[in-house]
């Protein structure tokens, strides 16, 4: 019953971002998450962090649209990493803390350790961004042991494919998911190029390609 353009998002964005939380991380009730990147997987991180009960949900993002995105899609804190530093923020906003849970939803080497530098001590920190084959992080492996901090990996949000996807388009039928504004676009086949130009310019959350029957 769900509208083929929404649904469309479940088989990757939407799947990613959501299983990430509920699956990997098991973020529960009261948590406070980091999601740093808010592309249409970062969103749908918040959207998996609104859904598990998190208290706090801070996205950070170089782009003031998108992080006025994040707010719509249930982030309570923003931060411009062009702006602030954003480690330092993040302990700002958490009384020096740190999160609970950080989820690194761009893929670069220096968005990954700062998300690692932000969790609280036994905290974890979540690799959901695809990275380059062979690049390289620096971590302390003291500050690991001695703090029982944990980073790990998340692949296509450790879905099981027949039982996420239909528990996903449930939520957004319920409304308790959404992925109407995830389509930001919807253009023919013939359109693709002008797409990919606008997705080079971070304009947009996702563009559906409609084939004429």
């Amino acid at each position: 019953d769900a509208p083929l353009a929404q649904a469309a998002l479940v088989g990757c964005a939407v799947t990613t971002g959501i299983g990430a939380v509920t699956n990997t991380a098991g973020v529960e009730p009261g948590s406070t998450v980091l999601v740093v990147g808010c592309g249409g997987v970062g969103l749908n991180v918040v959207q998996g962090a609104r859904l598990a009960g998190a208290k706090q949900i801070i996205v950070a993002d170089v782009s003031a649209e998108k992080l006025e995105l994040g707010r719509t899609f249930g982030a309570t804190h923003t931060i411009n990493s062009r702006e602030v530093d954003l480690v330092e923020t993040v302990m700002a906003l958490t009384d020096g803390r740190g999160v609970d849970y950080a989820f690194e939803a761009i893929g670069l080497p220096f968005t990954i350790e700062a998300c690692y530098e932000a969790i609280r001590r036994g905290g974890t920190a979540v690799v959901v961004g695809q990275v380059a084959d062979g690049v390289k992080i620096s971590i302390d492996p003291f500050v690991m042991s001695d703090q029982e901090k944990r980073l790990i990996g998340s692949n296509y949000g450790s879905s099981r494919q027949s039982i996420d996807f239909p528990k996903i388009i449930d939520l957004y039928m319920e409304g308790r998911v959404d992925l109407d504004s995830m389509v930001t676009d919807r253009i023919p086949l013939s359109g693709v190029n002008e797409a990919f130009a606008e997705m080079r310019k971070g304009r947009g959350i996702r563009t559906v390609i409609e084939y004429d029957a």
